[in-house]
């Protein structure tokens, strides 16, 4: 037999033999290499901060650059639209008194000037008198600024310094948000000097937040995000208006943006935030690990090289020799093993039994080592058998173990053995090996035969006892019926002669047979429920209900009973049996009822994939000792002096349910009635 190396790949085996554990650490060399990398990786790391350094500077430089041009264009935009009230100032100046139409034609052409203001404003005495234009802004008419807690300020200051002021942006009475740009307005006397008179009140125009927004906006460049606050009356700094509030704590370049009322700020910063990195920084830096791992692993390799050479050696030869005691191990593991174990390799051929293996099929180790797995199976079959061995041991590689699988072996007398086979994949250096765990069936197999042939013969016993009883009640019926017609013709024609008790014996022959023909009948529809196939159909369960009432109407109508029901479901069954399962059961509902007329309701219930059926009555009941017992043949709880019957009633509703793959069981406590259970399933086979 060849010899095999299995590989060692137990990762809980630590030990490893003095070669190893006794060598000693050299330092130097590891050191030697660390050393050169970081002093690589330092310079690429200054390297790196000088080149974020710069670029940093320059971004800084693009962002102040451009934010000075965005600066420019919101100082024309601001100043175009509130230097335009300058001229409304003079004229009201000098024409204190102007007309509404004079307002309204100078307010008119002062807003055609510029886009975005929404109103021209006149302010006599701190009072709103007139608004251009009219229409959406009467709400403002009449408003006094000094009693307005949001434009008192503004309007205070104005006053006190004389001095024209933006304020903004502010919710408009009319609504909306905008800037609001207030000039008080002295009277001009005659010839005197102008603005020396008394003071008139004030002039403003209200520019439009969004206009004045979209306008600056429209100037930003696509680099760079900016954001804008103004200030208030009294010099602070006030609403961010325009951007994002986290730009300010960005580190962002500052402007202000110069008007004549004040200084507004803006803040400025790159669309996608400071750069943390400089352009090829990561290629940079991946080529600074790169050098250092190279270097440092060369001058680690060059010190190390005979080092490591001696080692590999010594390697190699310790895992040769956990090899040896792997393959070892397994041979032990396999002739201990109680079961039968055989390996064969990639073509067939058997490597190893164990003595089981020898007992199962005849042969010794020595005449199976060697020789190709063919032996120990069937001739015709072996080498269907051996390919598809070898296909299950390749999909076993990736599973670690194969199902078992039902084979076919041969004895060396060569009579075959029923096997049960578990396949294994074993790597070894050589190559892959398939270990095959062996069990012989043959014993199981014959019992497992012996069991089918006993249930073969028990159904032809079962169908030939149905299929007497049947025929032994269809036939015992004739006789009976002879007996009690001939019984019937002589009480016609001889009743008269016959005196005392000839008459009651005649009425007792006539009354058994006619009892006898009856359990006859109940006997053979019976045994019709086991014998008659089950042809089962969809059908609907409330038209079994009206044929099972019409079969009962006699009986209902001379009890005066009354039945209900739910709307019963389409169900699948043999319909005939499920009317003669209702027509038994409201039938014993009637019969067995008590003083009160009989009231009888057929209910149902959806439960997972089965119907729970329900006949309840009112009647007599029966005591929960004897709810097991009726649904015996020819049981009976009463004499036939009180109830008529043969007792095989409940027998056939029991039968009928179990055919039908269902349960039936009775629930009452024997003094207020009964209610009969029985589920089918929703599909029957």
């Amino acid at each position: 037999m060849a010899k095999l190396r299995q590989a060692s790949n137990d990762p809980g085996r630590n030990h490893l033999p003095n070669e190893l554990t006794d060598r000693r650490f050299k330092p130097m060399p590891l050191v030697g290499g660390l050393l050169f990398a970081i002093a690589i990786l330092i310079v690429v790391w200054q390297l790196d901060r000088a080149a974020l350094s710069i670029y940093q500077s320059q971004v800084r430089e693009n962002v102040a650059r451009e934010l000075a041009a965005v600066r420019g264009a919101a100082e024309i935009t601001i100043n175009r639209r509130i230097h335009l009230i300058l001229g409304l100032k003079a004229h009201v100046s000098i024409n204190p008194d102007m007309t509404e139409q004079e307002f309204a034609d100078l307010s008119a052409n002062l807003m055609s000037e510029a886009v975005g203001i929404q109103s021209v404003t006149s302010i006599k005495d701190n009072v709103i008198n007139d608004v251009y234009p009219r229409a959406g802004n009467e709400d403002a008419i009449g408003m006094d600024l000094l009693g307005h807690p949001d434009q008192r300020s503004a309007a205070e200051f104005a006053i006190e310094t004389g001095q024209p002021w933006l304020a903004g942006p502010i919710t408009l009475v009319q609504g909306g948000e905008a800037f609001i740009h207030r000039s008080p307005v002295h009277v001009t006397p005659p010839g005197g000097k102008p603005g020396s008179g008394k003071y008139w009140g004030m002039v403003s125009i209200v520019i439009d937040k969004e206009a004045l927004v979209s306008e600056v906006l429209a100037q930003v460049p696509s680099e760079i995000s900016i954001a804008m606050r103004s200030r208030t009356e009294t010099g602070k700094l006030g609403e961010l208006f325009l951007g994002d509030a986290s730009i300010e704590h960005a580190d962002p370049i500052v402007t202000s943006v110069s008007l004549p009322t004040g200084r507004w700020q803006l803040y400025g910063v790159p669309k996608n935030g400071w750069p943390h990195t400089a352009p090829h920084s990561t290629l940079r830096r991946c080529l600074g690990l790169i050098s250092a791992a190279i270097i440092g692993c060369l001058v680690y390799l060059v010190l190390h090289s005979n080092g490591r050479y001696r080692e590999s050696t010594r390697s190699l030869e310790i895992a040769s020799r956990e090899a040896q005691a792997a393959e070892k191990r397994l041979r032990m593991t396999i002739a201990a093993s109680p079961g039968g174990m055989v390996m064969f390799d990639d073509t067939g051929a058997i490597v190893m039994v164990n003595h089981r293996m020898q007992g199962m099929f005849g042969y010794t180790e020595d005449e199976m080592n060697g020789q190709s797995i063919r032996m120990l199976l069937p001739v015709d079959l072996s080498d269907i058998h051996l390919e598809g061995l070898l296909k299950i041991g390749e999909s076993a590689v990736s599973l670690e173990t194969s199902q078992p699988r039902d084979v076919e072996g041969r004895h060396k007398d060569g009579h075959p053995i029923s096997l049960q086979v578990a396949l294994n994949p074993v790597h070894f250096e050589s190559g892959q090996c398939i270990l095959a765990s062996v069990v012989d069936m043959t014993e199981r197999v014959q019992i497992e035969k012996d069991v089918r042939e006993a249930n073969v013969a028990l159904r032809r016993s079962n169908y030939e006892l149905e299929q007497f009883a049947y025929v032994a009640s269809h036939d015992l019926q004739e006789p009976l019926r002879k007996v009690s017609s001939f019984c019937q013709i002589l009480e016609q024609d001889y009743g008269d002669k016959l005196e005392g008790d000839g008459k009651k014996y005649m009425s007792y022959i006539v009354d058994g047979a006619e009892r006898m023909r009856g359990l006859i009948k109940d006997l053979l529809t019976f045994s019709r429920i086991q014998y008659q196939p089950d042809e089962a159909q969809e059908f609907d369960a409330n038209t079994a209900l009206e044929n099972a009432l019409y079969s009962l109407q006699g009986s209902i109508d001379e009890a005066g009973a009354v039945v209900t029901h739910d709307d019963l479901p389409t169900i699948h069954a043999n319909d005939r049996q499920f009317t003669q399962l209702l027509q038994n059961l409201i039938g014993n509902g009637i019969k067995y009822r008590g003083v009160a007329a009989p009231k009888i309701h057929v209910g149902v219930g959806d439960i997972d994939d089965r119907w729970m059926f329900s006949v309840a009555d009112n009647g007599i009941g029966i005591a929960p000792e004897f709810h097991d017992r009726v649904f015996g043949i020819f049981k009976r709880l009463h004499g036939r002096d009180e109830y008529s019957g043969t007792g095989i009633g409940l027998a056939i509703c029991k039968r009928i349910v179990e055919q039908l793959g269902g349960d039936i069981w009775i629930e009452s406590d024997g003094r207020h009635g009964s209610t009969f259970w029985f589920t089918l399933p929703k599909t029957t086979s």
